[in-house]
């Protein structure tokens, strides 16, 4: 909610990719430590210093089992900072949003997860009439509870 209200959706999904091609070359990765260079590393085209394998496949090339376990290191401290970096600046520029603001992206997150919930399974076995009535009787339960003092 946070990183769509203020526009940083795409980064996170960017780092998420990174993160999801870092696990794959981890567990892809070498199985020994004897194991003979050069070790190809597969990639998405766009990462730097990547080349293409005898497949046309965008490869990081590392000479011995020593170079790849520098490269994954440093690979995968490099994600973690800059996911903290942005982590914190999500939060700060969502923090300095006005209080209408962040209440309609709490809203506005609220009605997704009420649509996409489990039980929009429901909808074409019932019918969208009765699906509205359902969806209505949840959204009347959620702002009730919302407007009821907590203990």
């Amino acid at each position: 909610m946070r990183f769509v209200r203020v526009g940083r959706i795409g980064e996170l999904y960017d780092l998420l990719e990174e993160g999801r091609a870092l696990i794959f070359a981890n567990t892809s990765g070498p199985r020994s430590y004897d194991t003979p260079g050069p070790i190809e590393t597969q990639v998405y085209a766009e990462w730097p210093g990547a080349v293409s394998d005898r497949y046309g496949l965008p490869v990081i090339l590392h000479e011995n089992v020593r170079e790849w376990f520098r490269w994954i290191e440093q690979a995968l401290s490099s994600l973690l900072v800059r996911i903290n970096a942005l982590e914190v600046d999500v939060f700060h520029a969502f923090d300095a949003l006005s209080d209408e603001e962040a209440d309609a992206a709490f809203e506005e997150t609220l009605q997704k997860i009420r649509d996409e919930a489990p039980i929009r399974v429901l909808r074409p076995l019932i019918g969208e009439a009765e699906y509205n009535k359902l969806m209505d009787l949840l959204t009347t339960r959620v702002n009730s509870a919302a407007r009821s003092p907590t203990v």
